[in-house]
């Protein structure tokens, strides 16, 4: 009988497979001569497979040799001379892009792939929405305004915006917080829908309650409060367009009339709190709704109130809104100039970032649109200059775009560890930070503690035997000897220590005093065995988790955003966005992992040791200081998003994660530069770019 193979020893072969299969099917027979990026296991292994294949030699930038398994260390004269037509990377996904702008020069002339044949940089885009509306800006409307004596503005999309994609995601949102079956939320839906249809704009939302009460006679609904319900939620995400209203306070400013015409349910008493709470300066005699003057700019008769209000002079006033019907054509043919801006909306349909829009079904993906949106949007001619592409230059706004990821895995943690009753959640160092600040703003029902350690300060107090330090050195890809790795990593000086039995018992006497004041850190965070416990890290094989379970002396279940195979054993453990090997990656999230990770990092570096007496040390590298403004951004993200759903949607998570990294969202040089990694956990210390 043969020997089984260990779990190890089967992903080994699976990802082994996965990448032979992917070198024969994507690269074999499409290139005369090819140059391989990486001199790892992974490299061996393509060039003893492939012998016969046209290699001419390989690439990297952290050896100095001239020859490797059998095959030259090329020259960058030698990759012109040799005319190679393919440069291949072989290196895990999340790595890629960190390698990219090492041989970035040769693109022009020569292919850059990976083994699944992928372009690997930055895709070459040409989207460009040369539409009317992109060549109307601030100033133009400005001058239009000074032109005309009476200025009308439009209210919803135009002065104001909800956080959400569609007006009747609020209504929806609000029967969700009755907790109704499905069906019967479906059928409140759509004879909302219907009444507001019907109605044009002409009634006000007592009536239109009243008919969805008869309608839906059935359902037993508190009307009453679903409308209070519905009118908090407008309160809570109603966003000032603040370009808009700061044109509105220039009309004001230089002696303008002011109308605000608006096709609404609501009365302007109630209108007048919404605008309040955007930041516009309105009285109550400035504002005409459909549905009290029983006239609409849908039905377009609602404009002769503004003829008549300039004498009959319709050339003296100007009106400002987004829908290209009723506050363009419809104002036009009443003799009244119209500019039309665009709505948020309408601004992502004609943007890079348009293909969002495929698929709206899910409510929980439109509320982060709608959020997004709110967000990049806000100003209707941040799109002109790049005629569509969206252009992303202060830090919040990219925190904020990325604050889906985050807050739809913070809500899956929280069910699931609500699902297996965990009682306590632990958050180590430094992945735990922001995530700790989120749970603080979801409020779950179990208690969580941050715990401020690093993986350094567990794996050295784990440490209870000379087997145990062994293990740590063979299993480890330190650049560096035995020792050295115990006194860059630990702390521990070995000094006049000459013989491994003396170093190593310097060793162990030192993990037993890292592990008594850690476990006595622990006991001041609330952590004993006497409940059950739960674990996050990011993205890990869970290494971290195996340490605290060894001091802790109990089984903890993990919740990671993604596992990296094979993972440790013996190990509970869930996952928000897959698994993966090196090179078998197939979440959009965990392709810019690397990236996520440093999102969430703690401001003052984490725990590495304790002093003698149990003081503490904390690593000197910290991040960049503007770090806290991508932060909260994702945290400002979370708040807006907690009143509006509360589940997760990994799909969309995908999705919006692609677009902003498709080549077609531009994100400042600014905001890339922050974040760097120094990977001294393994012995190396230069700085490297993640986000090229």
């Amino acid at each position: 009988m043969g020997q089984v193979m260990t779990r190890e020893e089967k992903y080994i072969v699976r990802e082994e497979k996965y990448i032979i299969d992917q070198f024969r099917e994507n690269i074999i027979g499409h290139y005369s001569k090819i140059a391989i990026y990486g001199i790892g296991k992974n490299t061996q292994l393509l060039l003893e497979t492939f012998p016969e294949a046209p290699i001419i030699g390989l690439l990297d930038s952290s050896y100095g040799g001239k020859e490797l398994f059998g095959k030259r260390m090329l020259t960058e004269d030698e990759i012109t001379e040799e005319k190679i037509d393919v440069i291949v990377i072989v290196a895990r996904k999340s790595v890629q892009s960190i390698i990219y702008p090492r041989i970035a020069k040769y693109e022009e002339k020569i292919r850059i792939v990976n083994i699944e044949g992928e372009e690997v940089g930055k895709k070459k885009s040409n989207v460009e929405y040369n539409i009317p509306e992109y060549s109307v800006g601030y100033e133009d409307i400005k001058q239009a305004i000074e032109n005309h004596e009476y200025i009308s503005f439009d209210l919803f999309d135009t002065l104001v915006m909800r956080r959400v994609l569609n007006p009747s995601d609020i209504f929806e949102c609000a029967v969700r917080r009755l907790h109704l079956a499905d069906s019967l939320r479906q059928q409140l839906i759509l004879a909302r829908f219907m009444i507001e249809k019907e109605a044009r704009s002409l009634k006000d939302i007592d009536k239109i309650y009243d008919e969805l009460a008869e309608r839906c006679h059935l359902c037993n609904v508190d009307w009453e409060a679903l409308k209070q319900i519905e009118f908090d939620l407008e309160k809570e995400n109603i966003v000032g367009r603040k370009a808009c209203i700061s044109l509105l306070e220039y009309a004001r400013s230089i002696g303008k009339k002011i109308f605000i015409l608006t096709d609404m349910y609501y009365r302007k008493a109630s209108l007048k709190i919404l605008c309040d709470l955007a930041g516009i300066t309105v009285n109550e005699d400035e504002i005409f709704s459909s549905c009290e003057i029983k006239l609409s700019k849908e039905m377009g008769d609602a404009y002769q109130l503004l003829v008549d209000a300039a004498g009959g002079n319709s050339k003296a006033v100007l009106h400002i809104g987004d829908t290209p019907t009723n506050d363009y054509k419809n104002a036009l043919k009443w003799n009244i100039d119209s500019i039309r801006i665009l709505s948020s909306y309408e601004m992502l349909l004609h943007s890079s970032m348009a293909s969002l829009l495929s698929d709206t079904g899910r409510y929980e993906k439109r509320c982060a649109l709608g959020l997004l949106i709110s967000k990049l949007f806000n100003s209707p001619f941040a799109l002109n200059d790049t005629k569509g592409k969206v252009s992303v230059t202060e830090f919040m706004d990219a925190g904020y775009a990325f604050g889906m990821i985050f807050y739809s895995f913070c809500r899956w943690m929280i069910e699931e560890a609500f699902n297996r009753n965990i009682e306590l959640l632990i958050l180590p160092g430094r992945d735990g930070y922001l995530i700790k600040i989120i749970l603080d703003i979801i409020k779950p029902s179990f208690k969580y503690t941050y715990i401020r350690a690093s993986r350094r300060c567990y794996e050295l107090a784990s440490i209870t035997n000379e087997e145990d330090i062994w293990h740590i050195v063979r299993n480890t890809r330190f650049k560096g000897s035995a020792e050295e790795l115990v006194v860059s990593r630990y702390g521990i000086e070995t000094t006049g220590a000459c013989t491994n039995d003396e170093w190593i018992a310097v060793i162990l006497k030192d993990a037993a005093d890292q592990r008594r004041y850690l476990l006595d850190y622990f006991k001041k965070k609330g952590i004993n065995d006497n409940c059950k416990m739960g674990v996050f890290d990011c993205v890990a094989s869970g290494t971290v988790h195996m340490y605290l379970e060894k001091l802790l002396g109990t089984s903890i279940q993990g919740f990671y955003f993604g596992v990296q195979l094979p993972p440790q054993k013996g190990l509970s453990i869930i996952n928000a966005f897959g698994t993966f090997t090196d090179y078998e990656l197939k979440s959009a999230v965990l392709e810019h992992y690397l990236l996520l990770e440093h999102m969430l990092v703690e401001m003052t570096g984490t725990l590495v040791r304790f002093e003698e007496g149990g003081g503490m040390i904390f690593e000197d590298y910290v991040p960049s200081a503007s770090l806290p403004e991508i932060q909260n951004g994702i945290l400002q993200f979370a708040e807006d998003a907690c009143g509006l759903f509360a589940k997760a949607d990994f799909v969309s998570c995908n999705e919006i994660i692609k677009e902003l990294f498709n080549g077609d969202v531009v994100f400042s040089d600014e905001i890339k530069k922050i974040f760097t990694y120094n990977n001294h956990y393994l012995g190396e210390n230069s700085i490297v770019r993640i986000w090229q």
